[in-house]
């Protein structure tokens, strides 16, 4: 995908077949990845992206920016570049956050972040908090 990829939610199945998705750049909304939002089974999905670089997610996972299903047989690669200054922050190379099961997946990402201290009219102000894994 050449143009900016902006994420949607998803429930459902999705089977990639094991075929690739290669991402050029990632649109910004809350929560980002292939998938913003996902419940359901995403499976047999590769995805690779280059030098992706934003600011404006709170939730980032190549895969799924906030996944409450199944991720199995995935792998992702590439490299994300953070530059944030939200409360709070939650990164993965697969999921950002994931309360269901990721299983047989690997990842290959190489994540760069620079944290500022954040400033909001409603949380005040202070130094930012990253949550970041594979």
């Amino acid at each position: 995908m050449t143009d900016e990829w902006i994420a949607s939610d998803f429930s459902g199945n999705f089977n990639g077949n094991n075929h690739t998705i290669t991402v050029s750049k990632f649109g910004t909304a809350t929560r980002g990845g292939i998938f913003g939002k996902m419940s359901g089974t995403v499976e047999n999905l590769n995805v690779t992206t280059s030098n992706t670089t934003f600011g404006d997610f709170s939730y980032f996972g190549i895969i799924s920016g906030n996944c409450s299903g199944n991720i199995k047989n995935c792998k992702v690669s590439g490299k994300i570049s953070v530059n944030e200054n939200k409360k709070e922050m939650y990164y993965g190379g697969i999921a950002g956050v994931c309360s269901g099961k990721i299983t047989n997946c690997s990842s290959d990402v190489q994540l760069n972040a620079t944290l500022w201290t954040y400033s909001s009219s409603i949380a005040g102000s202070g130094r930012a908090i990253m949550h970041y894994g594979g």
